[in-house]
């Protein structure tokens, strides 16, 4: 690559050092005199360091040839109407665009370079530009711009001298606050104007009207600097206008309260829905409009049928909002972004009320699970009757004493389920005396091969009948289960204390199973899980615990007992 393209490269990373040379250049051009062919050459080298330097178009964009010729044009009308008024004008613009890129820039330094240029360019426009422009006494004003030329050298080397601002990727930052850059032309505009109208109107000289003009702008923006942020807690004029640019003349505040509001009184998510979205044509603009909802095929209408039509879809939410004429943009975003809040405040309720429905079904499921755990113990109770009256030896004395012992409690058992799913409250809970429910467990299983053995004599405490009957027959019937692998397969029902406890010298169980036990229900070939999770919950609820106390090949042992009494 040459070299020069090299150091072109670099010097157009230096961004100060262009703006420095086209400051320099436009100084020499108003010097040698505008109307001179040499001062009108410096204008357009001036012209082309300014395209170099500028912030807004990136500096690799390449030029068509429409644009060229656009260029061309405008540089030949200019030049053909140059003169010092147009110099006048063009130097204000050029002072609020440095001005503008000086309130983008991070860094100091950058900074401190751009504000040296603004000082450059009103120095040269009130001691240069301004007085060839305005007839009038002008007196001592050969002395200031004396002083100005020769000061101007130093003033350009620290601006061409003082870093450039530079990003990650060690190119320059560009762009400009076009705000900022309107407000500085505003200001720089009304000074100049303020100076001639107090010259031509009160005929005062020109350092005095300009004097005047400057202290009458400074006081101007210093009540203004004060109103905009009058401190102590009053809203000043930048958080009205924040308020006004926010809100586009919107009552936004008053709507996002009432409808938090309504939200919380309101728990139906279509009626919340279908009263904030017609109250939308309160809003300046809006006549009428549809929304529908994508989980339902029914559009609903409200307000006028007439007008613009504006659609917004959020969350499955399609609404069409009607104008009576086409709004901005901003008034667009504005309800773009309305509608979003209420979508989202429409979702929150549908995802409120499907948890509810969850929780109903949830609650209904596990009533129904209870129950019908209780009706298959009930069932296996029925099957052990049965298989005591099949018996071959079977005693008709014996049989028909068991039958009458067991059918009344059977029938209490069942009446009990019954009375459960009629009650729309808590289930009532049944105490009864350990010794006499342990002699009822006992006759309700004889015959089914278990071996009941009482560690100690039981004694006449109240236990919940539920509970222990409930422990009872699960931990049976999931331990009978494993006689269908294992024919010689011991069951031990033993009770000490209130500890109730149910071994068997099966197989151990996988620890998957043991893992999630009692906390939640489980699927599995032998049954365990469900039922052993509802006796758990119940357990729980009436201060007891089920546990399994050992899990070992050959001994198996779940246990029900109270934790201050539990076995270790």
């Amino acid at each position: 690559m040459p070299r020069w393209i090299n150091d072109l490269s670099t010097l157009l990373s230096r961004r100060q050092i262009l703006l420095a040379a086209a400051l320099l250049v436009l100084m020499l051009a108003v010097i040698q005199g505008l109307d001179d062919p040499v001062g009108k050459t410096l204008v357009v080298a001036h012209f082309g360091l300014f395209l170099l330097w500028q912030p807004v178009v990136r500096a690799r964009y390449r030029l068509a040839a429409r644009d060229l010729l656009i260029m061309t044009g405008v540089l030949g009308a200019l030049l053909a109407v140059l003169s010092a008024g147009v110099m006048v004008v063009w130097v204000v613009v050029l002072a609020a665009v440095v001005a503008g890129r000086a309130f983008v820039a991070h860094s100091v330094l950058a900074r401190l370079s751009y504000q040296l240029a603004v000082v450059f360019l009103i120095l040269l426009l009130m001691l240069e530009l301004l007085p060839s422009v305005v007839p009038g006494d002008k007196l001592g004003l050969d002395v200031f711009s004396s002083l100005m030329q020769f000061g101007s050298p130093v003033l350009l080397l620290a601006i061409a001298s003082l870093p450039a601002e530079r990003n990650e990727a060690g190119e320059v930052l560009g762009g400009i606050d076009l705000l900022s850059s309107l407000f500085i032309l505003l200001v720089l505009a009304v000074t100049v104007l303020g100076g001639i109208a107090l010259m031509q109107i009160g005929g005062q000289p020109y350092f005095r009207a300009l004097a005047m003009s400057v202290m009458g702008m400074a006081a101007a923006l210093f009540v203004l600097t004060w109103a905009w942020n009058p401190q102590r807690g009053h809203a000043g004029l930048g958080l009205q206008l924040s308020r006004r640019l926010l809100s586009t003349g919107l009552s936004f505040e008053e709507w996002l309260h009432g409808m938090t509001t309504q939200a919380l009184a309101e728990s139906d998510p279509e009626r919340f829905i279908a009263r904030e979205i017609s109250g939308l044509v309160r809003f300046p603009g809006v006549v009428g409009g549809a929304w529908k909802v994508e989980a339902c095929e029914d559009e609903h209408q409200f307000g006028a049928a007439v007008g613009i039509v504006r659609e917004f879809m959020h969350r499955g939410l399609r609404v069409e909002l009607r104008f009576a004429r086409a709004p901005s943009a901003a008034l667009v975003w504005h309800y773009n972004l309305l509608l979003r809040v209420l979508a989202e405040f429409y979702r929150e309720k549908c995802h409120t009320r499907e948890l509810q429905t969850r929780s109903y079904l949830e609650a209904v499921h596990e009533t129904g699970a209870r129950l019908t755990h209780d009706v298959k113990n009930l069932l296996q109770s029925l099957n052990a009757l049965c298989a005591a009256v099949e018996r071959p030896d079977c005693d008709d004395a014996a049989t028909r004493g068991l039958f009458l012992k067991q059918l009344p409690l059977i029938a209490r058992r069942l009446e009990g389920t019954l009375d459960k799913l009629k009650l729309a409250g808590p289930e009532q809970i049944e105490f009864v005396a350990l010794d006499r429910w342990w002699f009822g467990a006992r006759s309700r299983h004889q015959g089914e091969g278990l071996v009941f053995l009482a560690i100690s004599r039981p004694e006449p405490l109240s236990v919940p009948n539920q509970l222990y009957d409930s422990a009872l027959e699960n931990l049976i019937q999931n331990a009978e289960a494993k006689r269908h692998r294992d024919a010689n397969l011991r069951i031990i029902v033993s009770l000490d204390g209130l500890t109730l406890s149910v071994e068997d010298s099966g197989a151990e169980l996988p620890a998957e199973i043991v893992r999630r036990l009692f906390s939640q229900p489980l699927q599995s070939d032998q049954g365990l899980g469900m039922g052993l999770y509802q006796t758990a919950r119940l357990a729980d609820r009436l201060g007891f615990r089920i546990r399994l106390a050992e899990n070992r090949s050959g001994c198996v042992r779940f246990v029900l007992d109270q934790p201050a009494t539990g076995l270790e």
